[in-house]
C-alpha cells in the first residue's frame, strides 16, 4: 500500500480470495494484485472465479503476486486467467514499470494521494537519523523501504511487528491441533513479510519451518517456531530501535 500510494495510486485492501471475488462485483477496478496464497480461496480460484462472473463483458487486469518464485509459476498465473506476474519481495521500480506496462498513461501519472494526517510516530520518523543495523536486518533492504515509504514507514514497521506477534501466537494453537497446513500457510505470510521489510534471517527461518512442516514431526516443528520467536525478538528490538519510537513490546515466547 505505501508503494502504491508513493506511485499515486488508490487502493482497497482485502483479506482473502473470497472478499477480492465480493469486491470486483460491487466495483470495478483498473487493476488487482492477486496474491496467490490466501485462506478460504487462493489466488487461483479467486481468478477463476472472476473470469466466469465477467464473462465477455469485462476483462480486469489481474497481476499474480507470490513469494515462491519457481519455475513455471508465472506459466500457472496466466493459465489460470491472470495477465502478468509478480515475484516478492516487490520494489518501487518493478512495480512502477508493471503498472504502467498495463494501465492507460493517464492513470500511470495520477498525482500522489494526500496522505492526510501524519500520526507522531511516523513523523518522528521520517527524520530519524540512519544507525547501524544488527545482522538480524538487511541495512540496504531496511533503507530502501524507509525511503520508499517516507512518512508512513514507521506505521509500516508497527503493522509488521502487531501481524507478527499475532501470528507467532497462530503458530501455537496450530501446533496444539496439529494442524500442518496452517503452519504451513503462517509461514509462508510470515516469509513473505519478513523478507519485504528486511528481515532476512527471519525469513530464511519461516522458510524452514514451511518445508519442515510438511516432513519433520510436531516436536521438531515446534524448535523450528522456537528459534523464529528468537529471531523475532531481535527483529522486533532493532526495527524498533531504529524508528526511534515507543512499540509494543515484543511477543513473549511460550515455555518449551
Amino acid at each position: 500500500m505505501g508503494l502504491l500510494k508513493k506511485l499515486g495510486y488508490r487502493a482497497d485492501v482485502v483479506s482473502n480470495g473470497r472478499e477480492a471475488v465480493a469486491a470486483l462485483a460491487r466495483q470495478s477496478y483498473d487493476l488487482v494484485l492477486m496474491d496467490c496464497q490466501m485462506p478460504e480461496l487462493d489466488g487461483f480460484a479467486a481468478t477463476a472465479q472472476i473470469r466466469q462472473r465477467e464473462g465477455d463483458q469485462r476483462h480486469t487486469l489481474i497481476m499474480a503476486m507470490t513469494a515462491n518464485a519457481m519455475q513455471g509459476d508465472r506459466e500457472r498465473c496466466l493459465a489460470a486467467g491472470m495477465d502478468d506476474y509478480l515475484s516478492k519481495p516487490i520494489t518501487l521500480d518493478v512495480l512502477r514499470d508493471k503498472l504502467a506496462l498495463w494501465l492507460p498513461a493517464e492513470l500511470s501519472i495520477v498525482p500522489e494521494v494526500e496522505a492526510g494526517a501524519t500520526s507522531a510516530m511516523a513523523a518522528a520518523t521520517s527524520s530519524a537519523p540512519s544507525t547501524e543495523l544488527p545482522d538480524s536486518l538487511d541495512r540496504e533492504r531496511v533503507e530502501m523501504v524507509r525511503e520508499l515509504l517516507e512518512e508512513v514507514f514507521a506505521e509500516t514497521i508497527e503493522a509488521f511487528l502487531q501481524h507478527t506477534s499475532t501470528q507467532l501466537a497462530a503458530f501455537h494453537e496450530a501446533i496444539a491441533q496439529n494442524d500442518t497446513t496452517t503452519v504451513s500457510y503462517i509461514a509462508h505470510t510470515l516469509k513473505g513479510s519478513s523478507g519485504n521489510i528486511g528481515a532476512t534471517r527471519l525469513s530464511a527461518l519461516c522458510e524452514q519451518l514451511m518445508h519442515a512442516s510438511k516432513i519433520s514431526l510436531p516436536a521438531e516443528v515446534g524448535q523450528h517456531i522456537a528459534h523464529i520467536e528468537m529471531e523475532f525478538t531481535r527483529v522486533h528490538a532493532a526495527l524498533a530501535h531504529m524508528c526511534h519510537v515507543e512499540i509494543a513490546s515484543a511477543h513473549t515466547p511460550h515455555a518449551q
